[in-house]
């Protein structure tokens, strides 16, 4: 584990240059050596309660309590000293012991001034900070030896440079140009790493550019405890807080003195803005309190700061991941279900049973039944008879019609006329005032059987324009043997006015399963946020649509327009990326893995739903 960070930890929770700590593990207790300037006099129940909190919230393993010793420097013998009980554990493994005695050498070292100065991670309060970590939980620390706490300057352009060469962001102008203010958290990580040895950086620096650029998750098991929680802690961040990170690292890295400024002006504005929102209160509130010590005061204050925090509700990372895509998924299965009631709700399975509709029949019944099979009984029911009743001169055109179709399912063609190659046998009957069927059979073309059609016919706007209910292949042995639904016919499922909606979201989810595809397979595609592949797959979905209802041309517009757009949306989105540099090979096998998916996971619905339906 990282020897300097737990000497950062406690001048954070002290927040002052007179001090100087060293640390030291015995028998599962921490021994810390608080040195302090000649003239330094400090409060110590206070000093007591801040530096506890910083060590308890460090959930260490096997730890028993703590020593607090307290000495001028330049002397070895403390003059103060304190045993804290503490409920958590230390693991004696992860801390490297020091010598439990000092020299008089060591003292002299800890003279040194440290530049790193006031760590930031809190406001200050003047001697000590507020509550220490309470920002949460930079978990877990180590000891080190106080020989290595000078911060060397020989080497601190080098160190720059080899920060620099790091950034998480394809646009350059954010490393330099104002920018939104981070929240709390995004400083809090950002300060973390700041506080890292160099060693411990340049270890985790690769890790956070194979993450913000890849999306690669680097094996982090032999980081340091507290860097690999450090770590946890940005992949569970939700995307715009992962993006606001990866700015303000890059930032950190191309000028870290300028970021820490940065960082310090913003906790100075937000002080003075909470104060003066404070003052604006206190001169509303007319009610007497009576004067209490400066003490009381302070911790009332602090109490009344914590009251007036309002934590905002968030969902889990995870979940805000997936309630875009569930409430999508859900709405198109909500259409897709009234599509399929409002408009399928009168096909039956058919029956060899003469229907009830059929008892009232003026025609046979074998007719009047293979009309409701085939129509149905809803169909039937809504065609009302027009201002034309059902005449000779309908019955023949329906007939005529009828001939027509059964020549074309026998593979002649429809444009010759009926008579001239004449069918087989041909019969109708009116079944209802305003219904009529007819019966055909031809021989197939270049095929020794025959095949027999019915037709449903009803009466049009003219006399002699019938209007065709519906068609389609009958048994050879009818009307002994019944007329069944074949799947050419139970294919063709319809959703009436909710068919564009409802493909719609089918393509849209569709080609998000084929973005995740191409992303998650590093096949040239980088998608920096999840809610980019929502955007990109709404915009797949609407150019889907659009060429599906292009006449002629559908299927060759279903190719070449999405291709077209994902292009376009490299271009027009910046957290959607073709990366050509995986060459060409790769770049196009992504893409049509967004195309591909769209059609296949379409038509493989599409056929589920008929076979349900």
């Amino acid at each position: 584990m990282d020897q300097e960070l737990i000497i950062k930890a406690l001048k954070s929770a002290c927040g002052n240059k007179n001090f100087r700590f060293q640390v030291i593990i015995k028998d599962s207790q921490l021994h810390i050596y608080i040195n302090r300037k000649l003239e330094q006099q400090p409060d110590y129940s206070f000093l007591t309660n801040i530096i506890a909190q910083a060590i308890a919230s460090l959930s260490f393993d096997s730890l028993e309590g703590i020593w607090l010793h307290s000495r001028k420097l330049g002397t070895i013998e403390p003059d103060w000293q304190t045993f804290v009980e503490l409920t958590t554990d230390i693991n004696s493994e992860n801390i490297d012991t020091i010598a439990s005695s000092q020299n008089e050498q060591d003292s002299q070292d800890i003279l040194e001034d440290d530049s790193s100065g006031d760590t930031g991670l809190l406001h200050s309060t003047g001697m000590f900070h507020s509550k220490p970590f309470k920002e949460e939980d930079i978990d877990t620390f180590t000891a080190r030896n106080t020989e290595t706490e000078t911060v060397p300057t020989n080497n601190s352009q080098s160190d720059r440079n080899s920060l620099a060469q790091y950034c998480f962001v394809s646009n350059k102008k954010l490393l330099t140009c104002e920018i939104i203010a981070p929240d709390k958290e995004i400083m809090r990580l950002v300060k973390f790493f700041h506080h890292l040895s160099d060693n411990n950086k340049q270890k985790i620096l690769p890790a956070l550019d194979d993450y913000f650029k890849l999306a690669k998750t680097t094996d982090i098991a032999n980081f340091a405890i507290g860097v690999q929680k450090w770590f946890t802690q940005i992949t569970d961040l939700n995307d715009d807080e992962k993006r606001q990170v990866s700015i303000w690292l890059s930032r950190y890295c191309f000028d870290s003195s300028a970021t820490i400024a940065e960082f310090k002006a913003i906790v100075a504005k937000n002080t003075a803005i909470a104060a003066t929102k404070k003052n604006k209160r206190s001169n509303t509130e007319y009610s007497f309190t009576p004067a209490k010590s400066n003490s009381q005061a302070t911790g009332s204050n602090d109490t009344q700061l914590g009251s007036f925090t309002l934590k905002k509700f968030k969902l889990p990372p995870i979940a805000q991941k997936i309630v875009l895509p569930f409430a999508w998924t859900m709405a198109t299965v909500v259409l897709i279900m009234l599509g399929i009631y409002t408009n399928n709700s009168d096909i039956k399975l058919t029956s060899p049973q003469i229907p009830a509709l059929c008892i009232n029949t003026i025609g046979s019944q074998n007719y009047c039944r293979l009309a409701v099979n085939l129509a149905g009984a809803k169909m039937i029911k809504q065609s009302s008879p027009s201002i034309f009743p059902m005449t000779e001169a309908t019955t023949i055109a329906a007939n005529y019609g009828c001939q027509r179709y059964a020549n074309v399912k026998a593979g002649i063609s429809g444009n010759i006329d009926p008579r001239q190659t004449p069918v087989i046998s041909s019969h109708g009957e009116q079944v209802f005032a305003h219904i009529y069927v007819v019966q055909a059979q031809q021989k197939r073309v270049n095929q020794p059987e025959n095949i027999r059609v019915g037709c449903v016919y009803t009466v049009g706007q003219k006399e002699r324009s019938p209007e065709l209910l519906t068609a389609d292949l009958i048994p050879q042995k009818w009307p002994t043997k019944h007329y069944q639904k074949s799947a050419v016919s139970r294919s063709n499922l319809a959703f009436g006015i909710y068919t564009n909606p409802i493909n719609l979201g089918l393509y849209t989810i569709f080609a998000a399963i084929g973005i995740a595809i191409g992303s998650r397979l590093n096949l040239g595609i980088k998608v920096n946020r999840t809610q980019t592949i929502y955007l990109v797959a709404i915009i797949l979905g609407i150019v889907q649509l659009i060429a599906a209802n292009i006449p002629l041309l559908s299927l060759v517009a279903s190719i070449i327009f999405p291709i077209v757009m994902i292009l376009a949306s490299s271009l027009l989105i910046k957290d959607f990326q073709i990366n050509w540099n995986y060459g060409y090979f790769f770049v196009t096998s992504g893409i049509l893995t967004i195309v591909a998916s769209q059609f296949l996971l379409y038509g493989l619905c599409i056929s589920f739903l008929n076979s349900l339906f």
